[in-house]
């Protein structure tokens, strides 16, 4: 009985948090993507500087760069 508690529970919470569709949109099957949580400036630098001094060793040709932050963030990403 609890399992199927738990079980119903899950699919509930799972049914009410829609995510963004980036991943469901036309996007290149065959490059990788490198997700970024919390994507601020200061992230960004850093990611643009490990790349730029081949610290972070990707190829741009084949990899998609994506952030991902929470709507209700009080960060302002403009």
């Amino acid at each position: 009985m609890k399992k199927l508690l738990l079980l119903l529970s899950f699919l509930c919470l799972t049914a009410i948090i829609y995510p963004q569709d980036y991943f469901m949109g036309d996007f290149d099957n065959g490059k990788s993507n490198l997700i970024i949580m919390n994507p601020t400036v200061g992230n960004l630098e850093t990611v643009s500087f490990l790349i730029s001094h081949k610290l972070l060793d990707i190829n741009r040709d084949k990899v998609n760069i994506v952030g991902v932050y929470h709507a209700t963030q009080e960060y302002d990403f403009t």
